[in-house]
This record gives structure tokens, sequence and C-alpha cells, in this order.
């Protein structure tokens, strides 16, 4: 009860920190699977475009996964100024 009472004001910090972390960890282990996808399929002959497309792939889950980061660490550091 204690517990509870103590991080009641800061429930909406800590569902999102949560959130997040989960997004960043999803974004963040599906990188490793587009580079093998990247690696089988991306170089084609006939299709030159296919590194391209797995590139920028690549770099935009790059992207989510600072935006992740930026999410989880404003998160804990609201949490931490609340307490």
């Amino acid at each position: 009860r204690l517990m509870g009472h103590a991080l009641r004001p800061s429930r909406g910090w800590i569902v999102v920190g949560v959130l997040t972390a989960l997004g960043w960890t999803a974004a963040k282990g599906s990188i490793p699977l587009l580079a093998q996808r990247a690696i089988d399929g991306g170089i084609d002959p006939y299709d030159p475009d296919a590194l391209l497309r797995w590139t920028l792939l690549i770099a935009a889950v790059t992207a989510v996964i600072a935006v992740f980061t930026a999410f989880r660490r404003y998160a804990a550091f609201a949490i931490s100024l609340r307490a």
C-alpha cells in the first residue's frame, strides 16, 4: 500500500516509461533481423534498389529507437524529479 501511495503521483510517467521501454526493446531487437533480411534479399542483380530500400528501413528503425530512448530518459527524469 505504501509503495502504491508513493507511486500514484507519477503513475502516468511510469506508464509512459514502461511503454517506451517495450517499444525500444522491440525496435532494438528488429535491427539484426532486418540486417539479416537485407543481406539475404538486398543483394539482387535484378533489383538494384533493394539494398537502398533495406538501408532506408534500417535507418528509419534507428530513428525510432532514438525517439524511444529520448522518451524513456525524459520519463525517468520526470519520475525522479517528483520523488
